[in-house]
């Protein structure tokens, strides 16, 4: 019985005090999540040498992608703006990705906290903290970390806003998946996904969410087709340009999926897949579209690889399905193990964890920032190199910045043999693929003179240079 309704203001006073405190607890974690997100992706942040496509972002020369107001990427924008205030360095044109990949952390661990509970969407933002992948692209003078953001935020709120009938979610939803195809169209590879997840729900007898109706799907996926067409094309009629412009295809699937494999992080891929798998298997929605939006990519860039070059960094945006898999996998670990077995998910947690920091202590230390070493190699050039000497390079605006314009006179791998004089022949790992009769005849009349590489498992990246006086 209650009096004058004084139980139920005060059972209501005490729900208010306890979401206070949760929302609180929720804030503590997130800054604590930024804060390390932050340190480790600035820590040596200048250190690593420059590769040609970070000079795009913040030099005069496009890339070919992102031409035109509606493709325009800001993330290049605000690298240019940071490298004009700054002045150009490796620290400075990579401190805009740093600090997006930092707050990416916070940003979806809180949208995730919205699908998943506490502990699990704690584990998926402590795997994104120490990522390899994602502190790779925080590292990078490129807009990928802004893609994964835009991204996966945009995929949170189309699946909270179909579990929750929330109409402005989607809209919100279409937004950022619209800014994140600015950043680069790789991002629709994405997009798929969704559509195979609103037509496997009632195949596969899974409840159907609260706000999936007539009315949802057309708010949704009216402007996105519009939207869609508009974007792509621009760039589908510079297709047979573009598309043919590396010069050649890397079409071995099996290398992009070990690669993928290799950047997500074997166990974490491992125990991702196998939890998503038993989780769609006990009817879980967010599990469905997680495994959907990490497999769906990886199928279209393994294809697309047979016509066309491509990379795993297009899909670089698919990571956070991995970490959030590998959160929901955590979850149900807690939920259904008796509690004097939930000591193994701690050990899963912990394993996991581990596998990623060591992975990141190998990029930092022996590693050398998973990348060409062009600024030494330049620098061993430019220290012995004489007025009226040659280089050959695969690219002309690094050797441009590290030596200066008009130092010495550049060709490329592609163009007629030099005549004669003094010549450098700087050979980056892509040179053996593109240009192999040329590099095999260097080999042979020129002299070796220094060793840049970089050893990774299963990758080397080659960098070396070469002497020629020809008479």
């Amino acid at each position: 019985m209650t009096v004058n309704g004084r139980p139920r203001i005060k059972q209501t006073l005490i729900l208010q005090t306890a979401e206070k405190q949760a929302g609180q607890i929720e804030a503590v974690i997130a800054a604590v999540l930024f804060g390390l997100a932050l340190a480790v992706r600035l820590f040596r942040l200048g250190q690593w040498s420059f590769w040609p496509d970070e000079v795009f972002s913040f030099g005069t020369k496009s890339d070919g992608f992102n031409d035109g107001l509606l493709l325009r990427s800001l993330a290049t924008d605000l690298i240019k703006l940071a490298v004009d205030w700054l002045g150009p360095s490796e620290w400075s044109a990579r401190l805009v990705p740093a600090l997006i990949g930092a707050l990416s952390v916070p940003l979806l661990y809180l949208l995730l906290r919205r699908a998943l509970p506490p502990p699990g969407a704690l584990m998926a933002g402590a795997l994104l903290v120490i990522s390899p992948w994602h502190l790779y692209w925080s590292q990078n003078a490129r807009f990928y970390t802004l893609l994964l953001l835009f991204f996966n935020a945009g995929l949170l709120l189309f699946y909270l806003g179909l579990e929750r009938d929330r109409p402005w979610m989607l809209l919100a939803s279409l937004f950022l998946f619209g800014m994140a195809a600015r950043e680069r169209l790789a991002a629709l590879m994405g997009m798929p996904a969704l559509v195979v997840y609103l037509i496997a729900l009632p195949l596969l007898r899974f409840e159907r969410p609260k706000g999936l109706n007539r009315r949802n799907l057309l708010i949704f996926f009216g402007p996105a087709l519009l939207a869609g067409l508009v974007m792509v094309l621009p760039y589908a009629r510079n297709f047979s340009g573009w598309s043919t412009g590396f010069g050649w295809r890397n079409n071995d699937p099996l290398f992009l999926i070990a690669g993928t494999m290799y950047y997500v992080g074997l166990p974490l891929a491992v125990f991702g897949a196998g939890s998503g798998l038993l989780a769609v298997l006990r009817k879980n929605r967010l599990a469905l579209l997680l495994l959907l939006t990490a497999v769906l990519p990886l199928l279209a860039i393994m294809a697309t690889s047979l016509v066309q070059y491509a990379a795993n960094r297009y899909i670089f945006f698919s990571l956070f399905s991995w970490v959030a898999l590998g959160g929901l996998g955590m979850q149900m670990l807690l939920e259904h193990l008796p509690r004097p077995a939930q000591v193994a998910g701690l050990v899963v947690a912990a394993t996991l964890l581990a596998a990623s920091a060591g992975d990141a202590f190998l990029y930092f230390t022996v590693q050398k920032g998973n990348r060409d070493d062009w600024r030494s190699a330049l620098q061993f050039i430019g220290e012995r190199a004489q007025p009226g000497d040659s280089i050959v390079t695969r690219d002309m605006d690094i050797v441009n910045y590290y030596l200066g314009e008009g130092r010495l006179n550049i060709l490329t791998w592609d163009a007629a043999p030099p005549g004669t004089g003094r010549v450098w022949y700087l050979e980056d790992m892509i040179v053996a693929e593109q240009f192999p009769g040329q590099l095999a005849r260097v080999m042979q009349a020129a002299d070796p003179m220094a060793e840049y590489d970089v050893t990774l498992p299963g990758r080397t990246y080659r960098m070396r240079v070469y002497f020629e006086e020809i008479p």
